[in-house]
């Protein structure tokens, strides 16, 4: 009885050291701000309002970009993206007004992304826990759910001439969407459909999707 009741205790310190001894890691994740998703969309919107942006003008002229009224995301971008246009039509980019002989002034009435969705079932529902800091949320159970995000962009150009400072075109006011949509249908998802183009396979990105080859026989003779 005496033995039984020893091995019991002993089991029960090993089973107690064992716990203790038991533990686990975890490594600090840090994301930026904002979503690699969120920023194509953005650049995509800007790069299809700036191809709507008539520039045969441009053609042999000097120009200045100037950027002083456009305040937006990615500003940079939606710049250097105005200024490969005006390099494309023929013209020639300059940082100096004063060596300019057009000035092409760009300003945004809006660069960002709106989101929309619907959804047939039952929503996230909190649940309020006694003695708890905040409620308890049940997950939604999508019957049939979509998400889409809509990047949009508008664009106003004034093409100058730099010496009268007279108009030397009227350029239209320029837009530029696309959109990303996602899917759920009975807890199966999300699909996908989008007009945001895909960046283009890397060699990474082939060698992370070949098969990985069969381990060698042990033994075997190798050719």
């Amino acid at each position: 009885m005496r033995t039984r009741t020893r091995r019991a205790t002993l089991s029960a310190l090993l089973a107690g050291t064992a716990l203790m001894l038991t533990g686990c890691g975890t490594f600090r994740e840090t994301l930026p701000l904002r979503s690699a998703a969120e920023m194509i969309m953005l650049s995509t919107a800007a790069d299809r309002a700036v191809d709507n942006l008539p520039m045969s003008w441009a053609a042999g002229r000097v120009v200045y970009v100037d950027g002083q009224h456009l305040d937006c995301y990615d500003k940079p971008y939606v710049l250097a993206r105005v200024g490969h246009s005006v390099l494309r039509a023929g013209g020639r980019l300059t940082g100096d007004p004063e060596e300019a002989t057009a000035i092409l002034v760009v300003a945004s009435g809006g660069l960002s992304v709106d989101k929309g969705a619907f959804l047939l079932g039952i929503p996230e529902i909190p649940v309020p826990v006694p003695f708890a800091a905040e409620p308890v949320k049940l997950p939604e159970l999508p019957l049939f759910k979509v998400s889409t995000y809509m990047g949009k962009c508008k664009l106003l150009c004034s093409a100058i001439d730099a010496k009268t400072k007279a108009q030397i075109v009227e350029l239209p006011t320029c837009y530029g969407r696309c959109y990303m949509r996602f899917w759920r249908v009975l807890l199966l998802g999300p699909f996908k459909s989008s007009n945001v183009p895909e960046p283009p396979p890397t060699p990474e990105d082939d060698d992370r999707q070949r098969p990985a080859a069969p381990p060698p026989i042990i033994g075997e003779d190798s050719e």
